[in-house]
């Protein structure tokens, strides 16, 4: 999801192979210090939580910096942050847990669940929506029309008025592009064949069985218990962020989570407590667009505006 601002930087949670325990988890323990204070001395950065796991033992848990600077609350392992676009993983899960379910199938079209996209992308998948070959518009990106979203009150059919009579990117299964309007559509699949809301979904069938208690759907008028002040850079210096409502990013975007609580989540994926081994190699599988080419979205997502440029020129020019 786009925003205009950071909350406090959530760190990645880090996987790293098994060796001789206490030494190499010291040395570890160490370099992180290392890392993150350098990040806060150099900063603006406000605060960090970090969680280092090797093999099945965390070996850190950590929280460096601020979770607010006006109140001066600590980052702690426990501090609540808006996670932004690692939602998308959790809702691709969720997907997943359904077509398991044969609930849905992977291979509908979401005109099926969403009758508006016919007219935008009548060959668009549930699957094209998870790895980002639908080429249905990206409602956050749309000039004047994205502008100020965030702090609006935003919902299902504002979400579906910002794309009406949008023309598609491409031809679903053609190219590849990060795009958040899939994943908003995945919410409103979810909501369509449950009858229940994408936050009820998620807390009453993945949240609470796997004791992820600090994790939720949160928006800006939620009490959320330690959750961290947003905060954006201003001509170098930290403020406090413009006010957002959270609704816009929702399925998308809309979770709140700690690090403590993304470790729970890692592992029962790598367990088989979500989804099946099979269901979980087809999320981190490779795309292959209709032309045979491989898009690894896992390795390309944070160069995706170069990557697609390039590959639109390379299509250009054959």
């Amino acid at each position: 999801m786009k925003t205009k601002y950071f909350s406090i930087l959530l760190a990645s949670i880090l996987l790293i192979p098994t060796f001789a325990a206490s030494h190499e988890d010291q040395k570890t323990e160490n370099a992180i210090d290392d890392i993150a204070n350098a990040a806060l001395h150099q900063g603006p950065i406000a605060g960090i939580s970090i969680a280092v796991v090797r093999g099945n033992r965390t070996i850190l848990l950590k929280g460096y910096g601020k979770s607010s600077l006006e109140l001066e609350t600590s980052a702690t392992p426990d501090t609540v942050y808006h996670i932004d676009s690692i939602t998308k993983n959790l809702t691709s899960a969720a997907v997943i847990q359904l077509a398991e379910q044969h609930k849905l199938a992977l291979g509908d079209l979401v005109e099926k669940y969403v009758p508006e996209i016919h007219a935008i992308s009548p060959s668009a998948t549930v699957q094209s929506l998870m790895n980002h070959t639908s080429g249905i518009p990206d409602f956050t990106d749309l000039g004047p029309k994205s502008e100020n979203i965030e702090a609006i009150s935003f919902g299902q059919k504002q979400f579906l008025a910002s794309i009406r009579g949008e023309k598609p990117m491409f031809l679903a299964g053609q190219l590849w592009r990060y795009n958040n309007s899939g994943f908003y559509l995945l919410g409103m699949i979810i909501e369509k064949v449950t009858g229940e809301t994408y936050a009820d979904y998620m807390l009453n069938h993945i949240f609470k069985p796997l004791g992820m208690e600090s994790t939720r759907y949160c928006d800006g008028r939620s009490i959320v218990k330690n959750r961290a002040a947003g905060h954006m850079v201003s001509k170098g210096q930290l403020l406090n962020a413009d006010p957002m409502t959270w609704n816009t990013p929702f399925s998308s975007g809309g979770i709140c989570s700690t690090v403590s609580d993304l470790i729970i989540w890692q592992r029962a994926l790598n367990q088989g407590r979500i989804i099946s081994a099979n269901g979980l190699a087809l999320m981190r599988a490779p795309t292959v667009l209709s032309d045979g080419t491989a898009i690894d979205y896992s390795s390309r997502r944070f160069t995706m505006a170069r990557d697609f440029r390039t590959y639109r020129e390379r299509r250009r020019l054959q």
